[in-house]
C-alpha cells in the first residue's frame, strides 16, 4: 500500500496556527507486525489527546472500502487495545518515559507562549516518527503481531469512546527495496555524501548513514536520523547530503544508507560507495645538480628524510624538462623511488644542450609534491667545492659578522643560509651573491631561541652551486623569555577537568606555574617542572573556567601562555542545595524549599508515600525555590527528591532524599 506524508503536511499546519480536530494516521504491515501511527493535528488537539483514554479496535475486512461507521461489535473477531491516558501514565510512573517524551509533553502542555508551543509540537511530530519509544510513551502508536488472515484489516481509533479515525491495512507486507543514487566525494578533511530523494520520498522519511573502515563491520555515524524537506521555493531540490567530518587522512571508507519509512521501519538500503581519503605527501624533493656523462645526463637528487616513511605511498617519480624556466614542461620519464638520495640518467632531443628540469613525486592517492626547477647545460655541470672554516660572532646589538676561506674557483659569488634550530631547514638570507668571503647579518635578540645557525655555499659562473658548508652554531646573549608552556587538551569527566599541558622546550627551562582565574584574578594552583597533567575537581557543572601557564627559565625570564577556556559540561548539573521542609499542621501544609542553580529552566519534584516508589509529582517551569503541598494526608511519612533542568536540556543529579513525618 502507499503511505502518505501526513506528518510532513502537519508541520505547516501547526506553525501557521490552524486549529484542526482531526487525527492523522498511517498504518502498514511489516515483518508480520501491524503498526499504526497517529498524531493530533494541532497543539490544542494534543491537550485532548493528553487527557483521553484511547482504544484501538482491529478486525478482519474483506472489501477495499471501509464505511464511515463500520461495525466493530463482533467480539469474536475484533481485537481491542486499550491505552491509559498520558496524564494517568505519568502519575503512575513517569520513570518509564523516555526523557525526550517528558520534555516534549511538558513543553506542549505547560507552555504559555503560543509560537513556542507550536514549535515544540512540530518537534514532537518528527520524534514520533524517528523514535518508536517516544511514539509509544505519548500514546501515538501501537505494534502487534498480525492475528488475521483476511485480505484487509480495518481499524478504528477512539478517544474516550468517541470515534476519531477509521482506516484499513492491506494484509500484504510492506516490501524492502534498494535505491542506487548514493555518491561520495572527498578532500583530506571531509567526505561528502549525496543521494536522490525523489525516487524514494513516497516511502522513506528518514535516513541513517552507515560507515565501515574494513568493508565488513558497519556502524551508524549520524547522531539523529537525517530528514530531507524542500519548501515550495525549492521544488526542484531533490538531492540530500551529509558531510562526514570524522575521517582520517589516508584511510579507505565505505558507506551505505538505511532508509526509515513513515512507520519507523528500516525498509530500504542504498548502494555501497567507497572513498579513499587523500594523504598529502609532506616534505621536499631537491635536485642537487645535473651532469653529463657518456651521452646521457645524470640527475642527482635527494628527498626530505620525513618522506622515507612514505615510500610505500609514493606511486612514482616523474622527470619533466623545458627550454625556459616558465615555459611548458614535458615528461621525460617515470620511475620508482626507493631511497631518499638517488641518481637518474635521461636523454633529451638531439642537439639540446641546456634547459631546466624538475621532479614530481606522485602518491597513490594522486597527491603531487614538486621540486624547484634546476638549470643545466652541457659544458660544465660540476659544482665547486663547498666553503670551509666558517666563523662568526654576535655582538650585544644583534649584529652577526661571518667570514670563511675563499674558494679557489671561477665563482659568481657566495650564498649565506640561516636557521634558528637544529630540526629546521636552512633558508637563504642573501638576496644577491656575496662577492667576498664575508657577510654581516642583523638579528633580533628579543625572541624565544638562544642560538642561531649559519652555513654558506659557492656558485660558479655556470650557476652550479656547491653543497652547503659545515654549519656553525652561535650563542645569543641571554635576554629572551623562554618558549611558553601550553595546555594541549582537556578531558571532562564526573571527577572534573583533566588538563594535559606541554612544558616549555627551551633548554634553560626551570619550572611552570598553572593558574586558574577566579571572579577577580588568576590564582596559582600548581607548580611543576615535570608533571604534564592536572585534575581540577573544585568546579560546578556548566561553569566556564579559564587557565594559563606561566613559564620561568633559569635567568628569571617569564612567558605566559594564551588563556585556555574550558566549559565544564559533564552532561549533568549538581543537585539543588539546601533542600529543606517546613510543616504547618494547623494550616495543613508541607512546604519544601531549596536553592536553585544559576541557569534553571524546569524543576521536577518527586514524591513517595511510605514505602512506595517515587513518582513525578510536580513540574515547575519557573525559578521558584519553594513549593507548598496542601492536600497531603496527615499521619503519614512522605519522602521527596528534586531535580532541575537547565535551558539546554541538561538534567541535574537527583537531590538527597528528604523525609517528612507529617
Amino acid at each position: 500500500m502507499r503511505i502518505s506524508y501526513f506528518f510532513i503536511l502537519m508541520l505547516p499546519l501547526c506553525l501557521l496556527g490552524q486549529k484542526n480536530n482531526e487525527i492523522h494516521h498511517v498504518s502498514g504491515l511489516y515483518q508480520d507486525t501491524i503498526k499504526v501511527l497517529w498524531l493530533p493535528s494541532s497543539p490544542e488537539m494534543y491537550e485532548e489527546h493528553y487527557q483521553s483514554e484511547i482504544k484501538i479496535l482491529l478486525m478482519p475486512w474483506s472489501e477495499e472500502r471501509i464505511p464511515d461507521s463500520p461495525d466493530f461489535s463482533n467480539a469474536s473477531q475484533t481485537k481491542a487495545i486499550n491505552l491509559k491516558s498520558i496524564k494517568t501514565k505519568l502519575k503512575e510512573d513517569s520513570t518509564k518515559f523516555d526523557p525526550s517524551s517528558l520534555m516534549l509533553n511538558s513543553g506542549v502542555i505547560n507552555n504559555q507562549d503560543s509560537l513556542q508551543g507550536k514549535m515544540i509540537f512540530a518537534n514532537m511530530l518528527f520524534y514520533t516518527i524517528a523514535n518508536s519509544k517516544v511514539a509509544a510513551d505519548l500514546n501515538m502508536s501501537i505494534s502487534l503481531k498480525n492475528p488475521f488472515d483476511s485480505e484487509f484489516i480495518a481499524y478504528q481509533i477512539l478517544y474516550d469512546k468517541k470515534e476519531n479515525a477509521i482506516g484499513r491495512i492491506e494484509n500484504v507486507e510492506l516490501p524492502k527495496f534498494q535505491f542506487d543514487s548514493l555518491k561520495v566525494s572527498c578532500n583530506s578533511k571531509e567526505a561528502y555524501l549525496t543521494w536522490n530523494v525523489s525516487e524514494v520520498k513516497k516511502e522513506i522519511s528518514f535516513y541513517n548513514v552507515m560507515r565501515s573502515e574494513n568493508s565488513k563491520q558497519y556502524s551508524r555515524i549520524n547522531k539523529t536520523p537525517i530528514f530531507h524537506m524542500s519548501t515550495d521555493d525549492e521544488k526542484e531540490k531533490h538531492t540530500a547530503k551529509f558531510i562526514d567530518k570524522n575521517i582520517q587522512e589516508g584511510k579507505k571508507y565505505t558507506y551505505y544508507l538505511e532508509g526509515i519509512d513513515h512507520l519507523g521501519n528500516n525498509r530500504s538500503r542504498s548502494n555501497i560507495v567507497e572513498v579513499n581519503i587523500p594523504f598529502p605527501l609532506k616534505g621536499y624533493i631537491l635536485i642537487d645538480h645535473v651532469s653529463f656523462d657518456k651521452n646521457a645526463f645524470i640527475l642527482s637528487a635527494q628527498c626530505d628524510k620525513e618522506l622515507q616513511v612514505d615510500f610505500d605511498r609514493i606511486s612514482k617519480c616523474v622527470l619533466y624538462a623545458a627550454n625556459e624556466i616558465n615555459s611548458n614542461y614535458h615528461k621525460i620519464k617515470s620511475f620508482k623511488l626507493s631511497t631518499i638520495e638517488f641518481k637518474e640518467s635521461f636523454k633529451l632531443k638531439s642537439g639540446q644542450t641546456k634547459g631546466f628540469v624538475k621532479l614530481a613525486l606522485v602518491s597513490k592517492s594522486n597527491d603531487t609534491l614538486w621540486s624547484e626547477p634546476k638549470y643545466f647545460f652541457l659544458r660544465d655541470s660540476l659544482p665547486p667545492v663547498p666553503p670551509r672554516n666558517l666563523k662568526g660572532e654576535i655582538d650585544t646589538n644583534g649584529y652577526v659578522r661571518l667570514e670563511w676561506d675563499p674558494v679557489d674557483d671561477n665563482l659568481l659569488g657566495y650564498r649565506v643560509y640561516r636557521k634558528n634550530a637544529i630540526g629546521e631547514e636552512f633558508i637563504e638570507i642573501t638576496s644577491s651573491f656575496c662577492a667576498k668571503p664575508e657577510y654581516v647579518d642583523s638579528i633580533s635578540l628579543n625572541n624565544l631561541s638562544s642560538e642561531i645557525f649559519y652555513a654558506v655555499s659557492a656558485t660558479d659562473q655556470n650557476y652550479n652551486s656547491s653543497e652547503i658548508s659545515e654549519w656553525i652554531k652561535l650563542e645569543k646573549p641571554d635576554k629572551i623569555a623562554p618558549v611558553p608552556s601550553f595546555i594541549k587538551k582537556n578531558e571532562i569527566s564526573e571527577e572534573g577537568i583533566k588538563l594535559t599541558f606541554q612544558l616549555s622546550s627551551s633548554s634553560d627551562f626551570d619550572h611552570a606555574i598553572l593558574q586558574k582565574q577566579d571572579s577577580i584574578r588568576f590564582q596559582n594552583v600548581l607548580k611543576t617542572d615535570k608533571d604534564s597533567t592536572y585534575v581540577d575537581s573544585d568546579i560546578e557543572p556548566g561553569s566556564q573556567l579559564v587557565y594559563r601557564l606561566i613559564t620561568f627559565d633559569h635567568s628569571g625570564n617569564t612567558s605566559v601562555s594564551k588563556p585556555y577556556v574550558v566549559t565544564y559540561e559533564p552532561g549533568f548539573r549538581s543537585p539543588p542545595k539546601r533542600f529543606r521542609h517546613e510543616i504547618n499542621r494547623e494550616e495543613r501544609f508541607v512546604e519544601l524549599s531549596w536553592a536553585n542553580p544559576k541557569d534553571v529552566y524546569a524543576i521536577y519534584i518527586y514524591m513517595a508515600r511510605e514505602n512506595e516508589g517515587y513518582k513525578l509529582e510536580k513540574s515547575l517551569f519557573t525559578k521558584k525555590e519553594s513549593f507548598r503541598f496542601q492536600k497531603l494526608s496527615m499521619n503519614h511519612v512522605y519522602r521527596f527528591k528534586i531535580q532541575t533542568m537547565d535551558r539546554k536540556g541538561v538534567l541535574s543529579k537527583m537531590s538527597e532524599e528528604l523525609v517528612v513525618d507529617y
